[in-house]
């Protein structure tokens, strides 16, 4: 039974798949294997947030020789992703490897990188795009078709379980993955008020979805879906909708806002569209 610490930063995805047995079936489902937990060694990769912090909902687990990197966004995809998944994986080599081994001549083995991002955004967006860092370079004659470096995220629509360009084979295959998307859309229903939020915890265990996770950890997931879906949703809409009719000053007093309440560069970034260079200004102006 999964319980959430009362200083956790994660969310419902980060607190569901940091647990082990539960990353293993995803990981499974997103491989086509059948790993066993009692005979898979599963390490848990913590990048401490004074270090780095540019994903809020990431979990990162070393496996099967390969360094797994899971995010969950449940807004607009940000195009940068691949730039900063490239930052992000720069950071968990500096922890897993030893300094002395960066300066040996023999090539050091590397657990190879792989990204992926869970869409459960209420806007279209397609299943299985893969971003790739080379589509940021500047074209260049002297490469062709070729670059040096590449970095590529596949992003997963989990939006719906309903929802026919979702993942659907994924999700037969990673029974709490589906479960974790009905209990998003029963949230969506109801997220007006605590009393809402309450009721719709009670429609979800009702009907068997996620119910060790919402009964050992009731009170924990309101608060942190109250905080999630009032300040930070309203502050998006209005972000997004002063962004579509060109209202720059608009957006800029938002992001002003959220500054003074703490809130991470990259969460401004993805709320507001401000790239993270122009909302640094505003804090060092603020």
């Amino acid at each position: 039974m999964i319980k959430l610490k009362h200083n956790h930063k994660d969310s419902i995805f980060c607190a569901l798949f940091s647990d082990k047995e539960n990353f293993l079936s995803l990981y499974n489902a997103l491989h086509g294997t059948d790993l066993k937990l009692d005979e898979t060694d599963i390490e848990q990769i913590i990048i401490p947030q004074t270090m780095y912090s540019t994903f809020k909902n990431d979990i990162s687990m070393l496996i099967d020789n390969k360094i797994i990197v899971l995010i969950e966004h449940q807004s607009t995809i940000n195009g940068n992703m691949p730039l900063r998944c490239l930052e992000y994986v720069t950071r968990i080599y500096e922890i897993i490897l030893k300094n002395e081994n960066r300066y040996k001549e023999d090539i050091i083995s590397l657990p190879a990188p792989e990204f992926y991002v869970f869409y459960n955004g209420e806007e279209p967006y397609p299943n299985n795009k893969i971003l790739k860092l080379s589509d940021s370079f500047i074209k260049n004659e002297y490469y062709g078709e070729t670059v040096p470096l590449d970095l590529k995220v596949v992003v997963k629509n989990i939006k719906s379980s309903k929802n026919p360009d979702s993942e659907l084979k994924m999700m037969e295959h990673c029974n709490i993955l589906k479960q974790y998307t009905q209990f998003i859309e029963i949230v969506r229903r109801n997220r007006n008020s605590k009393r809402a939020l309450k009721k719709a915890i009670d429609e979800a265990l009702k009907n068997g979805i996620l119910q060790d996770f919402l009964e050992a950890n009731t009170k924990e997931i309101i608060n942190m879906l109250c905080a999630r879906y009032s300040y930070k949703t309203d502050l998006r809409v209005k972000a997004q909708e002063a962004y579509e009719r060109g209202e720059k000053n608009k957006t800029i007093a938002i992001a002003k806002e959220m500054i003074k309440k703490n809130i991470s560069v990259s969460t401004i970034s993805e709320i507001t569209a401000l790239s993270e260079e122009e909302i640094n200004k505003l804090k060092i102006n603020n």
